[in-house]
């Protein structure tokens, strides 16, 4: 799992009519017009799925090359299969509950805040506001409050009224949850997951939603992931790869 503040995530809307084919041509060419050269980052979709949204949404993730190779590569030397890589994004949401509740994540690391927007364990939209832009912590603040206010407007809108944020998470950042408590009125705010355990450190959590991955049957695994190939082919090369192992060493 990679942080999120390394990737590019979007969410798209089409219409109930659509088909499959139509989709996956339409996410083509919306990946080859990301903000940045297609060769440079890897990019998968999957659709999301809830049951209180009358049309078809699909979730977009990028990340560059040079973020995911280094990773890789440590693997590799040590003799261990990727079989996918994701972000934190993917990872937390494994520690929501599956259900049909609207949370905002909000991650708070050297440079940025993160804002993930999840619809039960998935994430479907998120923004990064880096802290560089403004030398004045207080205005950073400001600008970091001024947009959980927005976020929870737009959900509010996107749904047509219907649906609201029902928690707000804020990790790695006491502080800014504290003030965030005198700030916004009538939304729970943690800093704990729902089935989150104990209070690990948010490095240590996505590793452990990475882990909860694994459990997920291989036919079942049409998650996001951000590889030379796709998780499906990963599988495929690792149970190749032990056979000839094993046959090498029998």
């Amino acid at each position: 799992s990679v942080p999120s503040s390394e990737s590019f995530m979007s969410g798209l809307e089409f219409p109930m009519a659509a088909n499959e084919e139509q989709i996956e041509e339409a996410m083509k060419l919306s990946a080859v017009a990301l903000p940045v050269a297609e060769k440079d980052v890897y990019i998968d979709w999957m659709p999301l799925i809830s049951k209180n949204r009358g049309k078809k949404e699909m979730i977009l993730m990028a990340a560059n090359k040079e973020t995911i190779h280094p990773y890789l590569k440590i693997f590799e030397e040590n003799k261990l299969a990727v079989v996918a890589v994701e972000t934190y994004a993917l990872s937390f949401g494994r520690f929501l509950n599956d259900n049909d509740e609207i949370t905002m994540v909000i991650i708070s690391d050297t440079d940025n805040f993160i804002f993930i927007i999840y619809d039960g364990q998935s994430p479907y939209f998120q923004f990064n506001l880096p802290k560089r832009i403004n030398n004045d912590q207080d205005a950073i603040l400001r600008l970091a409050f001024k947009t959980v206010r927005r976020l929870i407007h737009f959900v509010r809108t996107d749904s047509g009224g219907h649906r609201e944020i029902s928690s707000i998470i804020v990790l790695n950042d006491n502080e800014f949850k504290n003030q965030l408590e005198k700030e916004i009125s009538g939304i729970a705010i943690n800093v704990k997951f729902p089935l989150q355990e104990r209070d690990y450190e948010f490095g240590f959590l996505a590793s452990v939603g990475a882990v909860k991955r694994g459990i997920i049957s291989r036919r079942k695994d049409v998650i996001i992931s951000l590889m030379p190939v796709g998780t499906e082919l990963a599988y495929d090369r690792q149970r190749l790869f032990s056979l000839v192992d094993f046959f090498q060493k029998f």
